[in-house]
Order: structure tokens, then C-alpha cells, then sequence
């Protein structure tokens, strides 16, 4: 079989007629679809079942206790039979091209791990901008491109080798958010990684979305997840060949969360933590080339404890500029600026 494509359910009967009608009507035939029901409470696996019905012997279904997505996607891994494996979340969708494309980007350069592109869009598809660091289409080497690992860590733009995966002993950690983060490990253990510009998966940005929860202290699981890969990167003697790039990773990722707190509740609790959790593990950020000026500006305020200044300053500031500039007339004086 050549493709698995593992999907985690929990609470989305909203959205998984969407997502299993892409996957189900796929144009590609040699692949299987592992559904795995994370005790979600609604009836999101009522409607699974209904495309089971529809397509026999193509879903497979299993129930296990929650353990949040990255434990489902753990179980699902278990029972996958392809030669590669796939992620798909259950409130997103896919392209009805993605298999045929991914299957001809691998059979011209076969690969660990290839990446593809996505576009995020609203609940009513409209594209959202999403600006992300993607390197150019092509064939990598992580070994010589570090960089990689400051790539996007979201698993479901991926098609992963199923024997690589395996022989990593790469998991997902459970009962815990923001999981997908360690698959920077992934990145750095490939031997072979493609990159193709192939727009195959469309990320849903909405209410619901875990990333976009109510302000809690689960929140500071980014800093568990960003142990959880230094600890890794460490035992396997790989971490002072990827520091630079890896550490302005782990800074970008505590810092997004560091800013969605910050809009909400500026003088939360949560946010001193995160300023020490920075300081602490990556004191030489002003040496990092990986760390612009404008965010080395920033982690300065937030070492001094200077946290209303930082939302004022790199927050509200610069949310006022951006907005100003979707403006037309100040967007094509500021292109006229940029090329003098």
C-alpha cells in the first residue's frame, strides 16, 4: 500500500463531513484512511461511520481513551500499512489532487520526508494570509541545510517514509497541547528531505481552534515541548550542529504563544515564566543570525520584565502599522519606500 492517512477526531461534527469528503474522493487509489476516535463526546464518528458504509474496507476505526491529538496520531501510527504516512487534523481539508501529486513528487525524488505547501482559510475557504519560512522546492540534506528545523512543524503538510519514521522511535507526546513542535526532530534525523510548492492542504482557522483557546495555564505546555526537544536534539549528540536555527525556532514558537496571552491579559502571570524560560535557555539570542534586530528588540523588553512596553511597543504598534498599511494608497507608497 502506498499511502496511510491518519486522522485524530475529538468534538468536530462541525467539520469532519468536510474533511473525510476531500479524503474519501481522493484521485489516487492505494491508500487507506485510520480514523481514530479520541472518546470524542459528539457525534462526529456517527458520520465517519456513514463513509465507512459508503467506502468498505477503505476506513479503518479505532476508540481508545483521550489522549489528545498527539496521542491519536501515536495509535494511529501503530496500524498504518503504507509506505508512507500522512497527518490529517479532522476540522481541516485536503485537495482531492493531494495523493496523485504527493505520489509523483516521490517517484521523481524520493525522499524521508516531502513537504508541501497549504493555504489557511477561513470557515468559508476564503484564504487568509498565512506567511510561513518555507525554503525553495527541492531536494535537501539536513545535515547541510540546518535551516530546515526552523521550518513549519505542523505535521499534516507531510508525507513521512513509514520505515523512517519508525526507526527515529519518534512519538508525539500526549495529553499535551502543542505537540506537533517536536517534529523539528524529524527534520534534523531525514537523511533526505523534498520540498514541492504544491498548495495540498487547506488549514481551517477558526473559534475552535485548540491554538486559540481561553487563556489557562495549559498554555505554558510550549515550554515542555521546547524541553522535550532540547532534551532530544542533546541525547542524540545533534543539537550543536542545529543550535542556531533550532533555538530561534523554539524562541518564535514561545513567543506566538507569549503574544496571544499578552493580547488578552497583558499582565497575565503566565507571561513572566515564559520571559525567564527564554532568558535562561538562550541567553546569546542577540548572537543567534537566526534572530532578527526587531525580535532581539523585543526579547530585550521581555528579559527586563517589561511587559506592558512589549505590548504597546511590538503589539499594538505593530498591529496599527500592518492594518495601516492594507490600507492601498499607504501599502504602494511603502513598495515605492522599500525599493529606494
Amino acid at each position: 500500500m502506498r499511502f496511510s492517512i491518519i486522522i485524530p477526531v475529538y468534538n468536530v461534527e462541525k467539520y469532519i463531513g468536510r474533511c473525510m469528503d476531500t479524503v474519501m474522493h481522493q484521485t489516487f487509489d492505494d491508500y487507506e484512511v485510520i480514523v481514530v476516535d479520541d472518546e470524542t463526546p459528539d457525534n462526529s464518528m456517527d458520520i465517519v461511520r456513514k463513509y465507512a458504509e459508503e467506502f468498505p474496507g477503505k476506513i479503518h476505526m479505532i476508540r481508545q481513551k483521550n489522549t489528545r491529538q498527539g496521542g491519536a496520531r501515536n495509535r494511529g501510527v501503530t496500524m498504518a500499512q503504507g509506505e508512507y504516512i500522512l497527518f490529517v487534523d479532522s476540522d481541516d481539508y485536503v485537495h482531492t489532487d493531494m495523493l496523485r501529486i504527493v505520489d509523483e513528487r516521490l517517484r521523481e525524488n524520493p525522499c524521508d520526508i516531502l513537504v508541501f505547501s497549504h493555504a489557511a482559510v477561513s470557515e468559508a475557504g476564503a484564504v487568509i494570509p498565512d506567511i510561513e519560512y518555507r525554503p525553495e522546492p527541492g531536494i535537501y540534506k539536513p545535515r547541510e541545510k540546518t535551516e530546515l528545523v526552523n521550518m513549519i512543524c505542523a505535521p499534516w503538510q507531510k508525507a513521512f517514509r513509514r520505515s523512517f519514521y519508525l526507526e527515529s522511535g519518534f512519538r508525539f507526546p500526549e495529553k499535551i497541547l502543542y505537540e506537533d513542535g517536536v517534529t523539528r526532530f524529524l527534520y534534523a534525523k531525514a537523511s533526505t528531505v523534498s520540498v514541492c510548492d504544491d498548495c495540498l492542504y487547506y488549514y481551517v482557522v477558526h473559534d475552535n481552534s485548540s491554538i486559540r483557546q481561553k487563556i489557562s495555564e495549559k498554555m505554558l505546555d510550549i515550554l515542555t515541548i521546547s524541553d522535550l526537544v532540547l532534551e532530544r536534539f542533546q541525547q542524540e549528540g545533534i543539537y550543536e550542529h542545529f543550535r542556531e536555527p533550532l533555538d530561534s525556532a523554539l524562541i518564535y514558537g514561545i513567543l506566538y504563544i507569549f503574544d496571544l496571552i499578552s493580547q488578552v491579559q497583558p499582565e497575565s502571570p503566565l507571561l513572566l515564566p515564559m520571559a525567564e524560560y527564554i532568558g535562561k535557555h538562550f541567553p546569546d539570542y542577540r548572537q543567534n543570525p537566526y534572530v532578527s534586530p526587531e525580535l532581539a528588540r523585543a526579547l530585550d523588553c521581555l528579559l527586563a520584565r517589561r511587559f506592558r512596553w512589549y505590548h504597546f511597543r511590538f503589539l499594538w504598534f505593530n498591529g496599527m502599522k500592518e492594518k495601516l498599511l492594507q490600507i492601498p494608497v499607504l501599502d504602494k507608497l511603502n513598495q515605492l519606500r522599500k525599493k529606494k
